[in-house]
């Protein structure tokens, strides 16, 4: 039985204001997290509510490994 390859989000390219960008490189660029911008683009958001910024989202820094 052959399986569909599962379509990723990843690599499909997305022009906003005149800039395109893979979600990947979006989610850096504007400092929001990929799991966000991902789960907002299967929802179908587009535009200014795909990239909205999360009001007092701070990004998490890693913490130290344990000993």
């Amino acid at each position: 039985m052959l399986l569909k390859p599962v379509k990723s989000e990843a690599h499909e390219v997305i022009t906003h204001d005149g800039y395109s960008y893979t979600l990947r490189d979006w989610a850096e660029f504007l400092d929001i997290p990929y799991d966000t911008l991902r789960m907002r683009y299967r929802r179908g958001l587009t535009g200014d509510e795909l990239f909205k910024q999360v009001r007092g989202y701070r990004p998490r820094k890693p913490s130290p490994l344990p000993n």
